[in-house]
């Protein structure tokens, strides 16, 4: 489990965003995909229209919150899909995922 401070560049859904990573020694790692650790949120391609609903509102707060900003993360590896699993942190301490779950915005979810 590594820690770097990233900015996020894109946001496609609640729990799927890109990201710059600084990896130290003036190096970035650019266009990264990561996958948000510990939370599902629904999808935007969903044909149910209260999911797409609320998978628009996931992902707009999601914006909000961190698009175009500096971050934290921590990773826990690739997932099945390529992207890179990881916890972020906004402000240092508040950690994205549970603020998702919180808001209801997303639902709790443990790879098992």
């Amino acid at each position: 489990m590594y820690e770097y401070r990233a900015v996020i560049t894109k946001v496609y859904d609640g729990d799927t965003l890109t990201a710059e990573i600084d990896l130290g020694f003036k190096m970035w790692a650019k266009k990264v995909k990561l996958r948000l650790a510990g939370v599902n949120t629904p999808e935007i391609r969903s044909k149910n229209p209260a999911q797409k609903a609320l998978a628009i509102k996931a992902r707009d707060r999601v914006r909000e919150l961190c698009l175009g900003k500096e971050v934290v993360i921590t990773t826990h590896g690739k997932g099945k899909y390529g992207r890179w699993i990881a916890s972020i942190y906004i402000d240092d301490d508040i950690d994205l995922s549970r603020f998702l779950i919180a808001e209801g915005l997303g639902e709790c979810y443990e790879k098992g």
